[in-house]
């Protein structure tokens, strides 16, 4: 049996009213085909002159609390979609 390694997401995405952030979210184990279940943590980054935000996850944060932030992987993905939610790339 394999440890969890752990990593950071951050999916880019443009702010919309009435947005449900659990839709970004599980659209994104959907397309990465990953079952965290539980063992992840989100917040979200803003820039106050721009209506992007960034939702980010740390997978397996309570499989792996103590991690070194300097050496964590990270990967950033666009979200886009109104309607038909969709990670159209990486950014890494």
């Amino acid at each position: 049996m394999s440890q969890a390694t752990p990593v950071r997401v951050i999916l880019r995405y443009r702010e919309q009213p009435f947005q449900d952030l659990n839709a970004i979210i599980n659209a994104f184990f959907k397309w990465r085909d990953i079952q965290p279940l539980d063992d992840y943590c989100t917040h979200i980054c803003s820039n106050f002159h721009s209506s992007r935000l960034y939702l980010v996850l740390d997978l397996y944060c309570k499989t792996c609390p103590n991690v070194n932030l300097d050496k964590l992987d990270l990967e950033v993905f666009k979200v886009s979609g109104i309607n038909s939610l969709c990670v159209t790339s990486s950014t890494t």
